[in-house]
């Protein structure tokens, strides 16, 4: 199966209001909620993807030859490359696949196992949405839950969930408070402080991620809470209209965490190109949402390792030619973003 192949097979299975683009930049899709696209006037999906074009790599091509490798650590589970799956459910009523969660997440989850990366997966309105993938997730693995913060019972119980059915770690989305409806619900989200942030993190016995700061602020709380790690993201600007882009605070955040937990970083990542310049802002693992949803859409698990394995080869290129053996060789001297003050060596 090529790519065109791919887009082309996942707009005939959809209903039109993803339309699958070559590049998803959320020209096409602005505004369309229910579905694929961003709130309000959707600016901040594209702007999230115009900042990060604008970083440019600086290539280092004199240097003794070496091989490059994309491998790394995810709390003691090897990764072929630093990728992770963002938390994307709702399939049918977002994107009108006619494909329930549990067969969606068993799709995603195969060919995340055959690309050698994870997966998180989502949370809803409906609280079945957050447990729908579990005989995927048991069988295949490759999983990581993830829910939203409403009562300290609620997580403990969704925490447990995920330990007895082979979660590889677990994480929380707090960055949906200005979505009235989920603040409506029957069992509503609602904003959590550091105690009960805290309180949560000591639940569970595999790693929490914390999803959703944007500012050194909630960076350092969610640390100071007891996460494990936290991801840097806008929602792929489904919470809020108007926010800035993660690589325009990832740097910030990055030298405020000093290493003490990893930093993933969630935000129009379109290919390893821009992975690099992600993991050169200093995030350790980079997840891409959307892309991946086209993958299973237009190719099960073989579209999402097709996806996967191009990212892949697109980042190795990209070390090649910086002179970068390893992921924790790439550093902001191999970019240039005057706008931010990076200008390599």
């Amino acid at each position: 199966m090529t790519y065109q192949e791919l887009l082309d097979n996942a707009r005939k299975a959809t209903d039109g209001r993803c339309k699958h683009c070559r590049v998803c930049d959320g020209m096409a899709c602005g505004g369309v909620v229910p579905g694929p696209g961003a709130r309000g006037t959707g600016s901040t999906f594209t702007h999230s993807y115009n900042v990060l074009q604008e970083i440019k790599i600086l290539p280092e091509v004199i240097y003794k030859s070496h091989p490059c490798t994309t491998e790394t650590d995810f709390f003691g589970h090897k990764l072929a490359l630093p990728l992770l799956v963002s938390p994307i459910l709702g399939i049918t009523g977002s994107y009108g696949l006619d494909k329930s969660d549990e067969a969606y997440a068993a799709e995603l989850f195969r060919g995340c196992k055959d690309a050698g990366i994870l997966a998180f997966t989502g949370d809803g309105p409906n609280p079945a949405t957050f447990y729908s993938v579990e005989k995927p997730l048991r069988e295949i693995g490759c999983g990581i839950p993830t829910f939203k913060p409403r009562t300290l019972e609620d997580a403990k119980r969704r925490i447990e969930w995920a330990e007895a059915n082979g979660a590889v770690a677990i994480s929380m989305d707090i960055d949906m408070l200005g979505n009235g409806a989920l603040r409506a619900m029957e069992n509503p989200i609602h904003a959590m402080d550091r105690d009960e942030l805290g309180k949560i993190c000591e639940m569970t016995k595999i790693p929490m991620i914390i999803r959703g700061v944007l500012t050194v602020h909630d960076s350092i709380e969610a640390l100071q809470a007891g996460a494990d790690a936290i991801c840097v993201t806008n929602h792929g600007g489904r919470s809020q209209d108007g926010l800035p882009a993660a690589p325009e605070f990832l740097p910030f955040i990055a030298d405020a965490i000093g290493g003490r937990i990893p930093v993933l970083v969630d935000g129009a990542v379109r290919s390893g190109v821009d992975m690099f310049r992600m993991l050169a802002l200093g995030a350790d693992f980079v997840m891409v949402g959307r892309p991946f949803v086209t993958a299973v859409c237009g190719g099960g698990a073989e579209g999402v390792k097709l996806i996967a394995d191009k990212y892949k080869g697109e980042l190795l290129d990209t070390m090649y030619m910086t002179d970068s053996a390893t992921v924790k060789d790439i550093s902001r001297e191999k970019i240039w973003w005057p706008r931010m003050g990076f200008a390599g060596k």
